[in-house]
């Protein structure tokens, strides 16, 4: 996936869920959910594992509560370059 944007918010349950082998995120953007948690995008468990998962360059924001951005289950996972942050009330 090359610059996505993608919004929990709208339709929930991950933009990517055990998925399988070799996948690249690049400069991709992430959105919280509508309760202003984390969107738990990037999902993989023992039925379906992540090999060789890259996240590059993407922007996990818009959050106001806790939350998990990405919850791997596999290997070979690279990631650099990401900003994940919480939106702050003043």
């Amino acid at each position: 996936m090359n610059r996505r944007t993608f919004s929990a918010a709208i339709g929930g349950g991950g933009a990517a869920r055990s998925v399988g082998q070799s996948w690249t995120f690049e400069g991709c953007t992430f959105e919280g959910l509508a309760s202003g948690a984390a969107g738990r995008t990037v999902i993989g468990d023992a039925a379906g594992a992540f090999n060789a998962l890259a996240i590059v360059g993407c922007w996990f924001g818009d959050a106001s509560a806790g939350g998990t951005w990405i919850d791997v289950y596999g290997n070979g996972m690279h990631a650099s370059g990401n900003y994940n942050g919480l939106r702050v009330a003043a």
